[in-house]
């Protein structure tokens, strides 16, 4: 069996610096990051299309806590 870290915390949506049509999120990493004995090598940003269903909208590499979506539109 794998060792599988737990989700992030302290996810947060920045308003510092706000821009039309961008979202900034920022998290730390899991409790369990020093603990597992592996960092996390990928964080999946995942989106809701309604309905309770997710799916798999980008990545970024273990190393980095945030990531910028761009070309929102409001509503």
């Amino acid at each position: 069996m794998a060792n599988v870290p737990e989700q992030v915390t302290v996810l947060a949506q920045s308003t510092h610096h706000y821009e039309a049509g961008k979202i900034k999120l920022q998290w730390e990493a899991p409790s369990t990051f020093e603990t597992v004995g592996n960092e996390v090598q990928t964080y999946y940003i995942l989106k809701d299309v309604g309905s309770g269903v997710f799916y798999t909208y980008d990545s970024v590499e273990g190393k980095t806590l945030q990531y910028v979506d761009t070309g929102l539109i409001e509503g």
